[in-house]
């Protein structure tokens, strides 16, 4: 009864081979054999759950048209190129490297919804993770000029209830009842290891390149990898070693023990242990640069591939430790951008580029619009939402209900956070880190006044269904 509730409630050609080849493998014969009986029957008796249309695009061959990849990489840093990024290093002798590429927002769902659909946040309506997509996006056209469409997700905060699936014909966003209701072993168990709210890399891997072997048409393939994001993890192979995590625990002694009075005790306990998570977060990069490598292994290398960050992660910056989505400084909105194609020739563009590209580079590679127009501006627009974790230090508790947005140009930025009433102005070019804040100049303010419009509008809340979503990752408002 389990096994045909389960079914029902998740009833795709994948997951039933997936569930027949797990009963085989751990030879669970006396409830695996009825099993499969009843898997006979349901198989007999299910229509083919492919369209018309999509039979017809899958008849084609792939050199009619190229087949496009887009591998997103969740949190991760700019700055993790070169030194933790050999793969990336690769690619770029390879294709197109921009080096000044920004994110929309630094939360995962509104950065995704710019890639899908080339507009700034609060153009495309999708605010915060939790909320919907208000307009189309670039899948549909893809579908439309005859690509068979599917995502693979390393984390449920871009599921379907985003309205980022439009367009998908697979949308592998397995976090349904069956996985909230794994409190019973044996449900949890035939949810496969698709349960949970988040899901490893190699499994994301695995399951796109299966798809995409079986498809006989132009496929479009976007894959998510989550695996930087917090709370760091200790990548098998790819971690920091047992000396390395030594020297980073010496570190934090040694700065504790230079500390004076509760209040400074208390400030660093609160980020954190900041060598050691900093040496975590940076190996969980590069163990996300070489799953962009096994993805590669599985492709022609005829492909257009996209490879970019959604954001980054602020690593103590600006007093804000180890987390992203409240503040628009650089570690949070600086991202990778690489573009992959065989007419395209390997360069490094250093001009401003923004996440909103993405959607043009998956139309001129499914034949149906141009090559990004060069940007000269980007606005990126942030809620105050942020993952779980040690960030936002105690004083800062201001911050946790307040929106901000910027103007992003090339090699400068106009910011207006709330603890910053006159808004900043920084010069990049001169001042990486944004140590130096300028007055705004003249010339800008009526940008500024744009951007005061823009946190001064408040979005409406989460219901409960998408709160308890959230909290289940880990994210708070």
């Amino acid at each position: 009864l389990l096994l045909l509730v389960h079914l029902a409630m998740a009833l795709t050609w994948e997951g039933i081979w997936a569930l027949i080849g797990r009963l085989w493998r751990e030879a669970r014969w006396a409830r695996g054999v009825p099993a499969l009986a009843a898997l006979a029957f349901w198989l007999a008796a299910l229509p083919s759950p492919r369209p018309e249309r999509l039979a017809e695009a899958r008849g084609q061959t792939r050199g009619q048209a190229r087949d496009i990849v887009l591998i997103t990489l969740d949190t991760f840093r700019a700055d993790l190129y070169p030194d933790y990024t050999p793969t990336l290093v690769e690619l770029s002798e390879r294709g197109r490297r921009y080096t000044q590429a920004v994110t929309t927002a630094p939360l995962t769902a509104p950065a995704h919804a710019s890639m899908l659909s080339g507009l700034e946040v609060r153009e495309h309506g999708l605010l915060a993770n939790g909320r919907q997509l208000k307009v189309g996006s670039v899948v549909e056209d893809l579908h439309a000029a005859g690509y068979t469409t599917g995502a693979f997700l390393g984390a449920q905060v871009l599921d379907r209830h985003t309205g980022l699936g439009a367009g998908f014909d697979h949308y592998d966003d397995r976090w349904g009842l069956v996985q909230r209701m794994d409190w019973h072993p044996l449900i949890s168990w035939l949810a496969l290891e698709g349960r949970g709210h988040q899901r490893a890399g190699v499994k994301v891997i695995e399951r796109a390149l299966s798809w995409r072997s079986e498809q006989h048409g132009p496929t479009f393939t976007w894959i998510h990898l989550y695996d930087a994001h917090a709370p760091y993890g200790q990548p098998l192979g790819h971690g920091p070693t047992a000396e390395e995590i030594e020297g980073a625990r010496e570190a934090d002694q040694t700065a504790l023990s230079r500390r004076d009075g509760m209040q400074s005790l208390v400030e660093f306990l609160n980020s954190a242990r900041p060598n050691e998570q900093t040496l975590r977060y940076r190996a969980g990069g590069r163990y996300v640069d070489h799953l962009v490598g096994t993805v590669f292994d599985g492709l022609s290398g005829q492909e257009l591939v996209v490879v970019v960050g959604d954001h980054g992660e602020s690593l103590t910056e600006h007093d804000y430790d180890f987390n992203h989505g409240r503040r628009l400084y650089e570690p949070s909105l600086h991202v990778p951008l690489l573009v992959l194609h065989p007419e395209l020739q390997a360069e490094t563009v250093e001009a401003l580029a923004g996440v909103t590209q993405v959607a043009d580079w998956l139309r001129w590679g499914a034949g149906v619009g141009e090559q990004p127009s060069a940007l000269t501006q980007l606005r990126v627009y942030t809620t105050g939402q942020q993952a779980h974790g040690t960030a936002i230090r105690p004083r800062d508790r201001r911050l946790e209900h307040t929106r901000a947005a910027a103007l992003r140009l090339d090699g400068a930025k106009l910011l207006l956070h709330p603890d910053r009433a006159s808004g900043q102005w920084f010069d990049l070019r001169v001042d990486p880190w944004e140590l130096d804040p300028q007055p705004v100049p003249e010339v800008l303010l009526d940008e500024l006044e744009e951007l005061r419009a823009m946190v001064s509008d408040k979005p409406a809340g989460l219901d409960e269904e998408q709160r308890r979503r959230l909290e289940a990752l880990g994210y708070v408002e």
